[in-house]
């Protein structure tokens, strides 16, 4: 339970971070060609240093997470043969 906490925090976090010292860099936003945020000149340090800083750590934790999650669904199916993948899929398990 407290692994999915940890997932969910940082799935929010790292887009959280980056966005953050995105919009404070001297770059523009746009993505799809779009702008979303133009370039500031010059760039804001309170958002860009703590950023740069806060952003790799957190992007390989989420990694690191979401490998684990995928080893231990791979675990439950030819492991433990216990059908969560079956019940992640909405599907009901046969009755024995």
């Amino acid at each position: 339970m407290l692994n999915h906490a940890v997932l969910y925090a940082v799935m929010l976090a790292v887009p959280t971070i980056t966005l953050i010292r995105t919009y404070g860099s001297n770059r523009d936003f746009a993505p799809f060609g779009f702008t979303i945020f133009a370039a500031q000149e010059p760039p804001i340090g309170w958002m860009v240093n703590p950023g740069g800083l806060l952003h790799g750590e957190p992007g390989w934790l989420l990694s690191i997470l979401i490998a684990g999650h995928i080893v231990m669904a791979g675990a439950h199916e030819s492991i433990w043969r216990d059908g969560t993948l079956a019940r992640m899929r909405g599907c009901r398990r046969a009755a024995n």
